[in-house]
């Protein structure tokens, strides 16, 4: 098959979607069908081009009402379309985050009437009093996008519930996935001298970083357990977390690591003595969840459905409220103390991440992608 992958976001910067769609491409280029990933022009200065890769219009940085930045394409030239569409003959296209503005709504009408179509919705919006203007407003676009589509999938129930009330059109439910196999090739671990946490993500309000900074102040000034805390990635939050770590004298326990590879992410999972990841709102599944199960690492988590919707069963031991920094602290203490109740979870983790090995997943996507094409 010759399968186009629509991007909505800047392909080349760090993001979920980005790293599905990415995974996604490899895995079916594995399998011998040619791919090639539509995105928008990229505003990174270094970046490493991916052939796969053909860029429309550029992309705009957007401040978004919930306290976090992405990147999107709001115009594309109707040439720029036209052109790729008469140079590329695609069998499917398949559509990820459609209702964010515009990218794929603008190729869509300019398809052939018989072309066959994909959508997959990865995100959730978050349960608040933002959420709710917000959701009022994109529903008239939302809605006008659904009967452009023949099939859609969602990562989650939680991704699908907002949209499937605006369809009637079946949601089919295919997770996100990920490599295990890369996840058991040994590491060469790093040799920690005290109990360590670690985080990596975006610092950003939704993650719910302040939280986990007051957890840990509760966990090593009032709870006296001598840990280190471990924060890898790059966002809007670092200084004020910085002077939060220097306010209540932390600075020695927290350790920055900034952006890291996604070598330097697995040998980290595996060193540390509990991931975690706090965040507050806007997770509909959660990739990073899945990697920390990989590791063996046993998982503190806030309790956002999408997050909820992945710890199941024992996982559930992992979900806290990261509002309350008493009970945070003793669940982190709980891993920390406990090295048997560890072990309940991570055996748990062993067995329930085989359930979203690409090898299951892209068979679920391909399954389908032949359905819509006979169709």
């Amino acid at each position: 098959m010759n399968i186009a992958l629509v991007c909505p976001y800047d392909f080349y910067r760090p993001g979920g979607v980005q790293e599905c769609i990415r995974d996604l491409a490899s895995q079916l280029e594995s399998r011998g069908h040619d791919i090639s990933i539509v995105a928008p022009t990229t505003l990174q200065k270094h970046y490493t081009p991916d052939p796969r890769v053909k860029m429309l219009g550029r992309a705009s940085k957007i401040r978004t009402p919930f306290a976090t930045s992405t990147e999107w394409t709001f115009s594309t030239d109707k040439s720029e379309i036209t052109s790729l569409l008469n140079n590329h003959q695609f069998d499917l296209w398949h559509f990820h985050e459609p209702w964010i503005p515009r990218l794929s709504k603008q190729i869509i009408d300019l398809l052939p009437k018989d072309q066959k179509t994909l959508a997959t919705f990865h995100a959730k919006l978050p349960d608040n009093f933002i959420s709710r203007p917000i959701e009022k407003a994109i529903t008239p676009y939302a809605r006008s996008i659904l009967g452009d589509f023949d099939y859609f999938t969602a990562v989650s129930e939680v991704a699908a519930e907002y949209l499937s009330n605006l369809t009637d059109k079946k949601f089919h439910i295919i997770p996100n996935a990920i490599n295990v196999n890369i996840y058991k090739q040994p590491t060469k671990n790093f040799r920690l001298p005290r109990p360590t946490i670690f985080y990596v993500g975006r610092l950003e309000k939704r993650k719910g970083l302040d939280y986990l900074l007051k957890a840990f102040r509760v966990l090593t000034q009032e709870m006296g357990i001598d840990a280190e805390l471990v924060l890898a990635g790059t966002g809007p939050k670092f200084k004020s977390l910085v002077n939060y770590t220097e306010r209540y004298q932390l600075t020695h326990k927290v350790k920055w690591l900034g952006q890291i590879s996604d070598q330097d992410k697995r040998t980290w999972l595996k060193s540390a003595d509990v991931f975690c990841s706090p965040a507050i709102y806007g997770e509909s599944f959660g990739i990073v969840l899945l990697e920390a199960m990989a590791c063996n690492r046993p998982i503190v988590a806030g309790n956002n459905p999408g997050y909820s919707s992945v710890l199941t069963g024992v996982g559930e031991l992992g979900l806290i409220n990261p509002k309350n920094p008493e009970e945070f602290a003793r669940r982190l203490a709980l891993f920390i103390n406990n090295p048997e109740i560890s072990q309940v979870f991570t055996d748990w983790s062993r067995l329930e991440i085989l359930k979203y090995d690409f090898d299951i997943i892209i068979n679920s996507y391909l399954n389908l992608y032949e359905k819509i094409l006979k169709t």
